[in-house]
């Protein structure tokens, strides 16, 4: 007689990522994981316990699936940055689902723009000063300035996935870059890094 092949804990919660892929939160319970693996539920029972615990782990799984998609090696943070911010928009844009079922851990609507942000201090440091030397604003206007920004990204995101608006993935990412450059003239306006002309004599 055969041996039986065992299911790994990576196949039991790539099965509840495609439930959550497809916007079929309600059916995230641990039957219907079973089924999509092709299963019984006993061994997700015996690798989990119930399914607080592994709701928690497939938001810590479908976060590392997003985060692996983000650049991590590159020289120049700002660069870095702008990748996690196209493939955060792209996420909201393709895999709408998966960004909802994040915001919506521990029972409540929260944000998910820590997905973009750098972990490590030295480069998020770094990333700062780049910023305030591309914008020409002071360094302490460098993170307010990033702020400001994500602040209208983290719209954009909730109008999207609340569906009030359909855009392209080109249209938003133009979107945003325009947001960015209105939002850093008038920032150098209010340091005085460059002169407001009102149209007067």
């Amino acid at each position: 007689m055969g041996r039986k092949a065992q299911i790994t804990r990576e196949q039991m919660l790539e099965a509840g990522l495609q439930i959550v892929k497809r916007g079929e939160y309600s059916n995230l319970i641990i039957k219907n994981v079973a089924r999509e693996i092709g299963c019984s539920t006993s061994p997700i029972i015996w690798t989990f316990g119930g399914m607080d615990q592994y709701r928690t782990e497939l938001q810590n799984y479908a976060v590392k699936e997003l985060k692996s998609r983000m650049r991590t090696d590159s020289s120049d943070p700002v660069a870095e940055y702008m990748h996690r911010v196209q493939v955060y928009l792209d996420a909201a844009i393709r895999q709408s689902n998966l960004l909802v079922f994040l915001r919506q851990a521990n029972g409540c609507v929260n944000s998910t723009i820590w997905l973009i942000h750098f972990s490590e201090a030295e480069k998020r440091e770094n990333f700062y000063k780049r910023v305030a030397v591309l914008r020409e604003l002071p360094e302490d206007w460098a993170v307010r300035n990033i702020q400001s920004i994500e602040i209208y990204i983290e719209g954009v995101i909730s109008m999207i996935l609340s569906n009030t608006i359909t855009v392209s993935r080109e249209d938003v990412f133009s979107m945003v870059n325009e947001a960015a450059e209105a939002i850093s003239n008038y920032q150098k306006m209010t340091t005085g890094r460059i002169e407001y002309d009102d149209g007067g004599g």
